[in-house]
């Protein structure tokens, strides 16, 4: 064991679940020195102690995250991804993928509100700080870094958590949908003729019936084809299967192209148009024994469904402002949408599936055998599937959204009550209350955003 391997493993058995010892770490001179040890230069095992003590650091304090940042240690990591390969330690890359995840994930919550908990207040430097790193990693430079190892069993779920957790713009969207190894565009360029024109991808929020992709362009969905690949390779562990769901269901928000491809490679069908088999395979994993597995995906199917719905309509204007103020007549069955041009709409699959994914939703809500995580997650997407729709909003109502919300608050008050055992005397008012666990405090706060 080398001299440095030894320093760096001292470090690390200092900081981990210390937070002022990780404070005390990143603010001192040793820092720099640890980033070092990420250079290819280093032995394996050096680099593997440097990446666990990136790891511990980002998943700290606040001011140990901005000093990785201001030490530029997402580059660093970006130049570790460049120098490794399949013939590298496993545990190397295994190393790489946990700390990347990690600090990409911290970095983006700092960006904006947190998927799946409550933000704390981030400083402004901090958030200046993140906004730019992460920006950066999305660059086409970072991305030649990163992307390819989205082969590598090994970093296979580190790139989709970071795919999951670091998407949240539509400019991230895009580049991810459009980024392709660099052999795939060598090849696309050199079979260029002079007078040939490159096709464009579709990024516009077109009619998804109406989009239909050429081979080039299909082929620009590089990631979303792998990740659907993934999803339902019959040797996927269920571990592979929610963090390649929970990606998609990151690319596809707000994203009409990416789910029309996601629909065009799904279906059982030749044609886009045929939606008799509309997205059949991602209902079937609803049935999954895996809870993670069902939230991840209905969790896919609601950002798809909240994507594709307005622009499937072919509404506008004050046609679309009548619909919404409909919520009397029963959503979706208005005589007003069976009229004229518009005399399918009501049956169109858009329209089924999301009255598929409320009672879904509301399934997981109330049930009081699921765990406490997917029924927070469930109250989560529900909030955005409702948010700036009032139509799905007033659907929600019909399916029982706001009773489940209910039933979820009654366990809720029953779970904190039943950790005072019979015989303890009831604290007194003015002593200090005992902090609510983070799960109670997160399921308490998307209860009351919805």
């Amino acid at each position: 064991m080398s001299s440095d391997q030894i320093e760096l493993r001292s470090i690390k058995n200092k900081i981990i679940g210390n937070p002022d010892a990780k404070v005390s770490l990143a603010i001192g001179g040793a820092l720099a020195r640890v980033l070092q040890c990420l250079n290819a230069s280093h032995a394996p095992e050096t680099r593997i102690e440097a990446l666990h003590i990136v790891y511990s650091l980002s998943s700290g304090s606040q001011e140990a995250l901005l000093q990785l940042l201001n030490h530029k240690a997402i580059p660093s990591l970006l130049d570790v991804f460049s120098s490794i390969d399949s013939t590298s330690p496993q545990r190397l890359r295994a190393a790489l993928g946990r700390a990347f995840k990690a600090i990409v994930s911290n970095i983006t919550d700092c960006c904006g509100f947190q998927s799946w908990g409550i933000l704390p207040s981030v400083p402004r430097r901090l958030w200046r700080e993140a906004q730019f790193a992460l920006e950066e990693l999305f660059q086409p430079t970072a991305l030649d870094a990163w992307l390819p190892h989205l082969l590598d069993t090994s970093l296979y779920a580190s790139i989709c958590g970071a795919i999951s957790t670091g998407v949240r713009t539509p400019t991230h969207r895009t580049a991810i949908c459009e980024w392709r190894p660099a052999s795939d565009r060598a090849k696309a360029t050199t079979s260029k003729r002079g007078w040939e024109k490159s096709n464009t991808l579709i990024i516009s929020p077109t009619t998804p019936s109406s989009l239909h992709f050429p081979t080039s362009q299909a082929n620009q969905f590089w990631v979303v084809k792998h990740l659907l690949h993934a999803v339902f390779d019959r040797q996927s562990s269920l571990a592979t299967v929610t963090v390649s769901l929970e990606a998609l269901a990151s690319i596809c928000k707000d994203n009409p192209a990416a789910c029309s491809y996601l629909r065009m490679e799904t279906s059982s069908s030749s044609t886009t148009t045929d939606t008799s088999n509309h997205l059949q395979p991602f209902l079937l994993l609803l049935q999954s024994s895996s809870q993670d597995v069902r939230i991840a995906s209905v969790h896919l199917l609601a950002n798809y469904s909240k994507a594709t719905l307005n622009t499937s309509l072919g509404m506008s204007g004050n046609t679309a402002t009548y619909v919404s103020h409909l919520r009397e007549f029963g959503i979706f069955n208005h005589p007003f949408l069976r009229e004229g041009n518009n005399a399918q709409q009501d049956q169109h699959p858009t329209y089924s599936l999301c009255l598929t994914i409320l009672h879904i939703l509301v399934g997981m809500i109330c049930a009081e055998d699921e765990s406490l995580t997917v029924r927070t997650k469930a109250c989560y997407v529900l909030s955005r599937f409702c948010t700036d729709d009032r139509i799905i909003a007033a659907a929600a109502v019909d399916c029982g959204g706001i009773q489940s919300l209910f039933s979820a608050l009654v366990w809720e008050t029953k779970l904190h009550n039943g950790k005072a055992t019979e015989g303890e005397e009831m604290q007194e008012e003015e002593e200090e209350e005992e902090e609510e666990p983070v799960q109670i405090l997160q399921l308490r706060e998307v209860r009351h955003s919805y």
